[in-house]
């Protein structure tokens, strides 16, 4: 499954091929809604650091919301498949989904995979590539 900008479709479609599959559009795949400006990267840098500290910013989507899109659409691209599930999104989110930390969100590459593996436990564990 994949967020439906463009370059996220445009990642997902060569792991659709190798599967065989076409790519499955989800909006709640998307990156985390923002009505800002344009930021030098450590201003923004900043303002990401509080959202995902837990701090309600104007101009962000509400991290409830933006959680809660997320997971189900990871929970529904889980269930459409009987194996292994790849998901083509966005750092923010994906920081917010997998409770990264302010530095660790910083550090993702861009672009870049992660691998998540489903865990015994509730929730996820993140594996390093």
């Amino acid at each position: 499954a994949t967020s439906p900008e463009g370059k996220a479709v445009e990642t997902a479609r060569p792991l659709a091929r190798a599967a065989e599959l076409a790519p499955r559009i989800d909006d709640d795949l998307r990156e985390v809604a923002r009505e800002l400006r344009v930021l030098p990267r450590a201003e923004y840098a900043e303002l990401v650091a509080r959202w995902l500290d837990g701090e309600d910013l104007p101009g962000f989507e509400p991290r409830e919301h933006a959680a809660r899109r997320f997971a189900a659409a990871v929970d529904r691209a889980a269930a459409a498949s009987p194996g292994p599930t790849a998901v083509v999104t966005h750092g923010l989110v994906l920081a917010l989904h997998l409770g990264l930390s302010p530095d660790e969100w910083a550090a993702l590459p861009l672009p870049g995979i992660a691998a998540v593996v489903e865990s015994p436990d509730p929730g996820y564990q993140r594996a390093t590539p």
